[in-house]
């Protein structure tokens, strides 16, 4: 692996030990090349993902979702609403997203 590669999955993985909430329910996947360190740190982890819904970019971190194990859920299957949000800010949030 490249020190480039190598960086990169430090990255991730110092990322998702630090920021990756314990009870999370709605995760977006992006499609840079650092994701797929993201997706393995994730796993890594070796918390219960069973509630949690990873909403990707495109087709790629789609299939880098499912091939994890992951549940994928489409963009819109997220509430406009969540519970954990108040009315404001689940507003101000899809809107600036």
């Amino acid at each position: 692996m490249s020190n480039v590669e190598e960086a990169k999955r430090a990255a991730a993985t110092t990322a998702v030990a630090n920021h990756y909430p314990k009870n999370a329910q709605w995760v977006g996947i992006g499609s840079g090349t650092t994701i797929v360190y993201v997706v393995e740190a994730i796993k890594a982890l070796g918390v219960d993902t069973s509630a949690t819904r990873y909403v990707p970019t495109g087709y790629q971190s789609r299939q880098l979702i499912v091939n994890a194990g992951l549940t994928a859920v489409e963009f819109d299957a997220i509430p406009a609403e969540p519970s954990w949000m108040s009315h404001s800010t689940a507003r101000t949030r899809l809107t600036t997203s």
